[in-house]
């Protein structure tokens, strides 16, 4: 009945993003309002990935590190997203512009948690000790 309806849906929590890009960016010493605001980008890209009335959806989708079959198309999404991601904070520190920054951070640090939610590199490249592989 209407009871079982009041629980709510997890179905789309981006909580794991919301807690990974705060201890990131507190470890790197960024103050609480700066990590709040790379938090709600982060979680954007959740967001307009999955809206039905997003005119952004498929670029969006390309943040997810979805669909990448071979070690090569890996290597060169990574090489893309640290290129993009190097320019557009060195152009939003060109133009003095802290919310850029704080968006481009938000935005890149959900592509790289995406990376190890997403694929196989955990279990293909298991642990030296404690220390999970960057190779």
């Amino acid at each position: 009945g209407l009871f079982g309806m009041s629980q709510p849906v997890l179905a789309f929590d981006t909580g794991h993003h919301y807690d990974l890009t705060r201890e990131v960016l507190r470890f790197e010493g960024f103050s609480e309002t700066p990590i709040e605001i790379a938090q709600v980008e982060n979680w954007l890209v959740d967001y307009f990935s999955s809206s039905p009335t997003s005119q952004i959806t498929s670029e969006v989708e390309k943040l997810h590190f979805d669909n990448l079959f071979s070690t090569s198309q890996i290597r060169n999404y990574w090489n893309q997203l640290t290129l993009n991601t190097k320019t557009a904070v060195q152009q939003a520190v060109r133009d003095n512009d802290v919310l850029k920054l704080l968006s481009v951070l938000g935005i890149s640090l959900h592509a790289f948690q995406d990376f190890y939610a997403h694929s196989n590199w955990v279990e293909t490249h298991p642990p030296q000790g404690n220390v999970y592989r960057t190779d």
